[in-house]
């Protein structure tokens, strides 16, 4: 959502920040900024090379047509699910610490938290054929690696049922982790002692592409 100020805050970074720099690397990038409810804030950074999509449908189509997605927020709780999505894609991800919690990091998902390092990471999926596509496959990999939301929340029921009945324990604490739903026996279930993730939104997916790149890849460039 882009109405929640860490989101607003991120996409402030990037194209104030890290965008300018990427523009001294890559004079034709093109930045599309997608998500609900944007604030003015947000609203006001549309121009040349920038385009705000409010409120869209289908942000999967925004992710689909991107050469590559940006995530550089440096506040939040919790695994992002946006980033996931984006994986899920077959879209490459530059993102900082806080937005890859959780995730399997590699080719698919480049860690940077500085603004020289993320317009770098940027630059070389924008400009280096070779690199993006072998991005793309393990990005295509790591999605099809993942726990799906269906096996993930039949775990999770599966867990709230044993806790509500006695369980196989004398309680369990249910943790979120990059395989999905870890469960460490011999802990309180409750009091919660973590910020629930709802609060927060999704961060907003920042796609990223050259006026002229071709975005069409053949099934076999990015699966398997």
């Amino acid at each position: 959502t882009l109405d929640y100020p860490p989101n607003v805050a991120a996409v402030r970074t990037l194209c104030l920040d890290v965008v300018p720099e990427l523009r001294h690397r890559v004079p034709d990038v093109q930045v599309v900024i997608a998500g609900r409810r944007p604030v003015p804030e947000v609203l006001e950074l549309e121009g040349p090379g920038v385009e705000v999509r409010a409120d869209i449908d289908d942000v999967w189509s925004v992710m689909a047509e991107a050469a590559v997605l940006a995530f550089v927020g440096d506040v939040g709780y919790g695994k992002k699910n946006t980033v996931t999505e984006a994986l899920s894609a077959g879209r490459p991800v530059v993102a900082s610490s806080n937005s890859a919690r959780g995730q399997r990091t590699g080719e698919h998902l480049v860690v940077a938290d500085s603004v020289h390092r993320q317009a770098e990471a940027l630059e070389l999926l924008l400009t280096d054929d070779v690199a993006w596509r072998a991005a793309c496959r393990s990005a295509a990999d790591a999605a099809a690696a993942a726990v799906s939301w269906d096996e993930t929340s039949s775990r999770f029921d599966a867990l709230l049922r044993d806790a509500s009945t006695g369980g196989p324990g004398p309680g369990v604490d249910v943790m979120c982790c990059e395989d999905g739903v870890e469960v460490r026996p011999y802990a309180r279930l409750f009091p919660w002692s973590g910020e629930p993730d709802a609060a927060e939104g999704h961060p907003a997916p920042v796609a990223l592409r050259r006026r002229q790149q071709v975005q069409e890849v053949n099934a076999g460039d990015t699966v398997g």
